[in-house]
């Protein structure tokens, strides 16, 4: 069972999708991810089928208030210096402007705490 569809060009390989953080108030179990054929109930069974996410992790972000659009981290966030940079091209500044990468470590999400 695949649920990968990151692999557009034949003449390159797939994208690596990991290191990153899930969350949805259902839960991690009841969570569903669909893919080009079927779909898999559960985080730990979407790993499992796909092979992707083997680092991410499933839990709340703790986001400072997403009611009213601000998707900033509060100080106990999991998103806070969880990512990785490693062969991936990406930006140097967050959506504000901000550094993406602090003290050697990136956060998970559009914006690196300060």
């Amino acid at each position: 069972m695949m649920l990968n569809k990151s692999q557009l060009d034949k003449n390159r390989p797939p994208a690596i999708i990991d290191h990153n953080l899930y969350y949805c108030a259902a839960g991690a179990q009841a969570s569903t991810w669909a893919g080009a054929s079927n779909t898999v109930t559960g985080f730990d069974k979407y790993v499992e089928a796909t092979g992707n996410d083997r680092h991410s992790h499933f839990s709340d972000p703790h986001f400072v208030d997403p009611a009213k659009n601000d998707f900033h981290l509060q100080s106990d966030s999991p998103a806070l210096a969880a990512g990785t940079a490693d062969k991936v091209s990406m930006g140097e500044l967050d959506l504000e402007g901000s550094a993406r990468v602090k003290s050697g470590k990136i956060d998970i999400g559009c914006y690196q705490r300060q």
